[in-house]
């Protein structure tokens, strides 16, 4: 439930850059990097590591909105 919560976040961030969908695939991995990065500064990181996810639970609240 936590993992499909956090990949629907990062899904909707994905998709929130009109940019993503015109690249496509090709580009994908660059713009996944993007709420990854935009994470690390705004501190959302540091909040999620105090929450009770594992590291795969992180991996994957990233790598599922890449496969949808």
């Amino acid at each position: 439930m936590r993992v499909r919560a956090f990949a629907k976040r990062n899904m909707k961030e994905l998709f929130r850059d009109p940019l993503t969908l015109f690249f496509g695939l090709t580009f994908m991995a660059l713009f996944s990097g993007l709420p990854l990065a935009k994470d690390r500064s705004s501190a959302f990181l540091a909040r999620l590591t105090a929450s009770p996810m594992t590291a795969s639970d992180f991996l994957l609240g990233y790598l599922l909105p890449l496969l949808h």
